[in-house]
């Protein structure tokens, strides 16, 4: 009995300090990430989330980046996905998806960046500026700036 104790003990003092670093590592990339693509499966919509993960977004503001998408939504009927769009409300940018199939997937990948053009345009602005610059370039005339950005410029982070 005293060394299941001192197992468990053991056990508990090394998974929270664990989860503490993962969390702390989250809060940091978080903070810079442009769009949070959530992945839940849809046969099982709450426990397939991560429990803390909507404090986290709240935390670093990053709520309102965030897109929540129903996996293996070709295992569930059509009551099922409505009843998760509406627990998810009309404030939660909602996809189902069947990656296996390919079905939806565009779609996201369409919602995604809508919303880092919505949430972040100096990124579109940067790259824009550079296509024009690398056309510039191409067809062996100046661009209208007179510069163009080399390399270094901010690019979309998606984080899955």
């Amino acid at each position: 009995v005293v060394l299941m104790a001192t197992g468990w003990r053991a056990a508990a003092s090394y998974f929270p300090g664990h989860m503490a670093k993962a969390t702390r590592d989250m809060l940091d990339r978080l903070a810079r990430v442009d769009v949070v693509l959530e992945v839940r499966d849809a046969r099982l919509p709450l426990t397939s989330a991560a429990g803390h993960l909507n404090t986290l977004l709240k935390s670093t503001g990053r709520s309102e980046r965030r897109i929540l998408i129903m996996n293996k939504a070709d295992l569930v009927d059509r009551a099922q996905r409505d009843s998760i769009a509406a627990w998810c409300g009309n404030d939660t940018q909602l996809h189902f998806v069947s990656a296996r199939q390919g079905h939806g997937i565009h779609e996201v990948l369409d919602a995604a960046v809508n919303l880092i053009k919505c949430k972040s345009p100096r990124l579109f602005a940067d790259m824009a500026h550079r296509n024009q610059a690398d056309a510039a370039k191409l067809s062996g005339s100046d661009p209208a700036s007179g510069s163009a950005q080399q390399g270094g410029g901010a690019m979309p982070l998606i984080m899955m």
